[in-house]
């Protein structure tokens, strides 16, 4: 990863500051991603809109219409192979809108992240994740099983959200 990283802060992206952003769910949500690709690709997109939001939000007089440029990888293993998924996101630390002068150009404005953002922006992907995680699996269970939707979702979310046991 980091030779990736390294290859795109030097060669693609331009001479821009750029922050590595790391999502990892916990174990509880992880077997519910593993074979579900619509949820895995649902969790990315909303934790890149938190982080282009905070972005957004700390470019001084960055417009609604700014978007940020990132590239994502999704790792499914951790460094002892075992089943990690976890998100790595290279991302320009600040955002992009159209120049108000043509059609074609870009402005880029840089964000003043501090780390407070950083964890306040974190946060709020994992625990939307999280509730986008659980309503998926609960969606599926509730086929398979074909119980009451209030029994099944106390018994879902206690499961996804309740204390790791270290499973």
């Amino acid at each position: 990863m980091v030779e990736t990283a390294a290859h795109l802060v030097d060669h693609v992206f331009p001479q821009l500051p750029v922050r590595q952003w790391v999502l990892s769910l916990p174990k509880r949500l992880r077997y519910f991603l593993r074979h579900d690709r619509r949820t895995v690709t649902a969790v990315l997109t909303i934790f890149l809109r938190v982080v282009e939001q905070v972005l957004r939000e700390r470019a001084p007089g960055a417009a609604p219409k700014a978007r940020l440029v990132a590239v994502s990888f999704v790792h499914r293993f951790g460094s002892a192979l075992n089943a990690h998924l976890h998100f790595h996101c290279c991302v320009i630390d600040g955002v992009f809108e159209p120049d108000q002068g043509s059609d074609e150009a870009v402005r880029f404005r840089e964000a003043v992240l501090t780390d407070a953002d950083v964890q306040m922006g974190a946060g709020a992907g994992s625990a939307t994740g999280a509730s986008l995680v659980c309503s998926s699996g609960l969606s599926r269970q509730r086929r398979r099983e074909g119980h009451g939707r209030v029994a099944q979702r106390r018994r879902l979310l206690g499961r996804c959200l309740g204390p790791d046991r270290g499973r």
